[in-house]
């Protein structure tokens, strides 16, 4: 009950929409990513922002991978989406839940749909509304346990080391890539 509460006064929650910013960001890798579909040493990134009447503004990721070659959507792609069809289906003023109906008309890119909807969410809690995780019951934790994901490498010991690294750093999981052209000695 406190849970479905907590969404329900985040979904009444006012929102105006002023106009959306897409930033796109080519960050380099601290280290150089290999996987079965390729090598990787920059990773792009897009952003949302959604800034309301006021000047206020939010910021969302749309975390895909740049190419299609993981999932159907990407980051590309996933400009063109909130350009040309989510964004004249927002409301320019109005409660939150009618960004989340507007975000719905739309089947599939679940990325760039969150991107959006993180981007709105995130302006209203700068503007002192509490968002459903803030309101969410039990206590906070100072630190989502997470994993991580590694690249190939191209020997046993740097394998090794990554790894290490990596359980150092205090990942509770540690997902190793494959190829089926790689030296099986690795794992």
């Amino acid at each position: 009950p406190r849970v479905r509460h907590a969404m329900a006064s985040v979904l009444e929650a006012p929102v105006t929409l002023d106009r959306l910013e897409l930033l796109e960001l080519s960050l380099p890798r601290r280290e150089v990513f290999t996987s079965a579909v390729g090598v990787r040493t920059e990773k792009r990134v897009l952003l949302v922002r959604w800034w309301d009447a006021d000047g206020q503004w939010g910021i969302g990721e749309a975390s895909c991978r740049a190419d299609p070659f993981y999932s159907g959507e990407f980051l590309d792609g996933a400009v063109l989406m909130i350009r040309d069809h989510l964004a004249p289906l927002l409301p320019a003023r109005g409660p939150l839940s009618a960004v989340v109906a507007a975000c719905e008309r739309i089947r599939g890119w679940p990325f760039a749909t969150a991107a959006l909807l993180s981007a709105a969410i995130d302006g209203l809690r700068r503007r002192g509304v509490p968002d459903p995780i803030d309101r969410w019951p039990g206590r906070r934790l100072r630190q989502v346990p997470a994993g991580v994901s590694l690249g190939i490498y191209a020997d046993r010991p740097q394998t090794l080391a990554a790894v290490e690294l990596a359980v150092q750093a205090g990942f509770r999981r540690v997902k190793l890539k494959l190829s089926p052209t790689m030296d099986p000695a690795v794992l």
